[in-house]
């Protein structure tokens, strides 16, 4: 036993030696200032971009770049300034930044920097915004404007309209690659986001699910989606397993509230109703 140990840690020292070679960690001091706290970085070719005050005044926050090659660092050309917190970067499509200004909360503002293109406003107004799905070129993403909610795909270049609804049932949505599936007037709704195709199916009676007490949700799992439905007679709550293949509805038979935390890997799933979690393997077996 104590060999085998031995033999583990001079393994792990030995790996760890590698580690420190091929890292090599640098300390760069960005601001020489006591209030000084850099945030939100974000990679672009030869520039690493960050939010930071001037040092003299703590609450205004600018953009400032750091030049990976001479470790340089100057505020941006950009005009960006904001209150920490409220001006922050959510991340970079290609060579684009991509960020939301929330120093207003009724006037949120996504903007768009590059080099090339400058610095773009390509949505204002909105309120609630949220990213869906990630793809190397582009982001699917919700947000509400008007008490109108959209879903909308994000590029380098700009924003592309989807679909929108005038009530909360978009907040319910699930998507599965290129479709969107989320309930509404009785429906599941199915929108292929590349070719804006828009399919109704029809609930079974007896399942009203309920549409408007959800945040935004990813309840997928092995090829079908997970919904809470609200029996309004009796005011009992279900959990309804909808096949994306056959496009099925089954009742679970589950003491069962709203779906909450709903977490899914390879593998399982797992999620919280009525204060039990449940976890579901890959032969949709619920334990």
């Amino acid at each position: 036993m104590k060999t085998y140990l031995l033999l583990l840690s001079l393994i792990f020292i030995q790996h760890n030696a590698q580690a420190q070679q091929e890292i090599n960690f640098k300390t760069i001091d960005v601001i020489k200032s006591e209030d000084s706290n850099p945030n939100s970085l974000v990679s672009l070719k030869d520039k690493a971009y960050f939010f930071a005050n001037s040092g003299k005044n703590y609450s205004d926050y600018y953009l400032w770049n750091l030049d990976k090659n001479s470790k340089k660092i100057e505020q941006s050309n950009f005009t960006v300034k904001g209150n920490y917190n409220k001006v922050s970067f959510i991340g970079n499509l290609d060579e684009t930044i991509y960020y939301v200004d929330e120093n207003s909360y009724d006037n949120k503002k996504l903007y768009l920097l590059s080099e090339t293109n400058g610095e773009q406003n390509v949505l204002s107004n909105f309120t609630e915004f949220n990213i869906l799905q990630k793809q190397p070129s582009f982001l699917i993403i919700s947000y509400v404007q008007n008490k109108i909610h959209h879903i909308a795909r994000l590029t380098s270049t700009g924003i592309e309209e989807l679909i929108n609804t005038n009530d909360d049932s978009l907040k319910n949505q699930v998507i599965d690659n290129h479709t969107i599936y989320f309930v509404s007037d009785l429906k599941v709704i199915k929108f292929d986001i590349n070719t804006k195709i828009k399919e109704e199916i029809i609930i079974p009676a007896g399942s009203e699910f309920e549409q408007s007490y959800y945040t935004i949700s990813q309840n997928l799992f092995n090829g079908n989606i997970y919904y809470t439905s609200l029996n309004k007679t009796t005011w009992q709550r279900k959990i309804i397993k909808f096949n994306i293949a056959s496009e099925e509805f089954e009742t679970l038979n589950l003491t069962a509230s709203n779906i909450n935390n709903f977490y899914s890997t390879t593998n399982f799933a797992v999620f919280t109703a009525n204060n039990i979690n449940y976890k579901i393997d890959k032969n949709n077996n619920i334990a």
